[in-house]
């Protein structure tokens, strides 16, 4: 699948007309038709790692042991059928 979708990005970047000739059909002409993302007007302040541990301390789930699973949610055991001798 890998190789297919590199095929196809590297299929967009290919022009089957002529340069000056603009056309809806050319999958590179409309990408590049485009108009880019404008950057972030700001920038994000950086968390100290005090302030990240409070944060995940203060909302941890607390956890109990893990209930038994049902016997019939338990696949049979892997072994010779029991009328096999062995």
């Amino acid at each position: 699948m890998a190789i297919v979708f590199l095929l196809q990005i590297l299929g967009t970047a290919e022009h089957h007309h002529e340069l000056h000739a603009k056309t809806p059909h050319c999958v590179s002409c409309t990408l590049h038709a485009q108009p880019h993302a404008a950057p972030p007007p700001t920038t994000l302040a950086p968390v100290t790692s005090a302030w990240a541990l409070v944060h995940a301390l203060v909302h941890a789930q607390p956890t109990g042991p893990v209930p038994a699973a049902p016997p019939f949610l338990l696949p049979p055991a892997q072994g010779p059928p029991a009328f096999l001798q062995t």
